[in-house]
C-alpha cells in the first residue's frame, strides 16, 4: 500500500515554470490591448474636440448672422416705446397768449353800463393798463384800435408750438373757427398809442368766410394765405412762435386757432384747437356809438380816466 502510493505521488505532474516565449506572447498581448485601448482613447478625444471647435464655429457663425437682426428689434422697440409715448402726448404742444404792445391804442369795450364798483376802482388808478386787472372778469373785452382811415379792432396774439413727435411735424393749415356777434356798444374804456409798433406779418381776417392765416403787408391789409408760399415745420423738441393779428371791422368775436398738422406724411383727423387756455379768444370792432365812454388823460397833474359821455372813438 505505501509501495502503491508512491508510485501514484511519482506520477502526478508538477507546475510547469513560465518559458520565455510564453511570457513575451503575454506581453506582447498586453501591449496590443493597452494599444488598442489607447487608440480607442485618443480617436475619442480628437473626435470630441472636433466636435467642440465645430459647435463653438456655428455658434459664432449664428451669432454673427443673428445679432444684427436681434440689434435692429432691440431698435425698433425702443422707437415704438417713444412713438407710443409721443403719441400720447401729441405731436406738438400748443399754446396761445393775448401779447398787447405799448405802442397800439387799445381799450376795453363792455356789453353795458359799468357797475359803481368798477368805476371806482377805474378812476382809483391812474394806471393806463390798471383795467386789465379786472375788466375781463366785469366782461369787458380789450382789443387794439387801427388809425387807418377805415378803423378796425385787432388782436395781437403770440402762439407757440413746441415739436413733441420723434420725428418733423407739418403745419399745412392755420385758421380760426369764429363765432360773430354785434360789436359791443356799452361801455367803452380807451387809452392812446405811445408810438407806431411793427408790422405783424401773419394776420387773420375775423370777417371773412374761410378765415385763414394770411400773410400781413406794408399797408396794414392782409394779403395771400401764409401757407401758399411757406412751409411750417415743427422739429423734435423745437419750439416755434408765431406773432398774429386778428381783426375785424363789423363784429364782435369769439375765436379759436386751428392747425391742420401732417405726422410722417398722414394728416391727422382732427385738428390741434389752440385757446385763451379754456376759453375762446375775443375781439371786437370799434361800436359806431358807445353809451358810455372813459378816456385816459395823459396830464401828469391832472391825468388819469376821465368820463366823456356817450359817442363814438373820439
Amino acid at each position: 500500500m505505501v509501495e502503491s502510493g508512491k508510485k501514484r505521488r511519482k506520477k502526478a505532474k508538477k507546475p510547469q515554470k513560465a518559458t520565455s516565449s510564453t511570457t513575451s506572447a503575454q506581453a506582447a498581448r498586453d501591449e496590443v490591448a493597452e494599444s488598442g485601448s489607447g487608440g480607442r482613447s485618443r480617436r475619442e478625444l480628437i473626435k470630441n474636440a472636433g466636435l467642440a471647435v465645430g459647435g463653438a464655429a456655428a455658434g459664432w457663425g449664428l451669432a454673427y448672422v443673428f445679432a444684427p437682426q436681434q440689434e435692429v428689434r432691440a431698435q425698433q422697440a425702443v422707437q415704438e416705446a417713444q412713438e407710443k409715448e409721443a403719441r400720447a402726448k401729441g405731436p406738438i404742444a400748443a399754446a396761445a397768449v393775448y401779447r398787447w404792445v405799448p405802442d397800439d391804442a387799445f381799450g376795453w369795450a363792455f356789453p353795458g353800463q359799468l357797475s359803481a364798483e368798477s368805476i371806482r376802482r377805474l378812476q382809483s388808478d391812474d394806471d393806463a393798463y390798471a383795467p386789465g386787472k379786472w375788466a375781463q372778469n366785469a366782461t369787458g373785452v380789450r382789443f387794439a384800435m387801427s388809425s387807418d382811415p377805415e378803423t378796425f379792432g385787432f388782436s395781437r396774439i403770440r402762439m407757440t408750438l413746441r415739436g413733441q413727435w420723434v420725428r418733423p411735424v407739418q403745419v399745412t393749415e392755420i385758421r380760426a373757427k369764429v363765432k360773430r356777434f354785434a360789436p359791443l356798444e356799452g361801455t367803452l374804456i380807451r387809452a392812446g398809442a405811445q408810438g407806431g409798433g411793427p408790422i405783424i406779418d401773419i394776420g387773420f381776417d375775423l370777417d371773412a368766410n374761410d378765415v385763414v392765416a394770411r400773410l400781413r403787408t406794408d399797408e396794414l391789409t392782409l394779403g395771400k394765405p401764409y401757407t401758399d408760399d411757406h412751409q411750417l415745420t415743427v422739429e423734435p423738441g423745437e419750439i416755434v412762435t408765431l406773432d398774429i393779428v386778428a381783426q375785424t371791422r363789423r363784429h364782435y368775436c369769439e375765436w379759436e386757432i386751428h392747425l391742420d398738422v401732417e405726422v410722417d406724411g398722414v394728416r391727422e383727423p382732427q385738428p390741434l384747437v389752440v385757446r385763451d387756455g379754456d376759453r375762446s379768444f375775443q375781439t371786437t370792432a370799434p361800436a359806431a356809438s358807445y353809451s358810455a365812454r372813459y378816456f385816459y388823460d395823459l396830464d401828469p397833474l391832472s391825468g388819469g380816466w376821465k368820463p366823456t359821455g356817450p359817442g363814438g372813438m373820439e
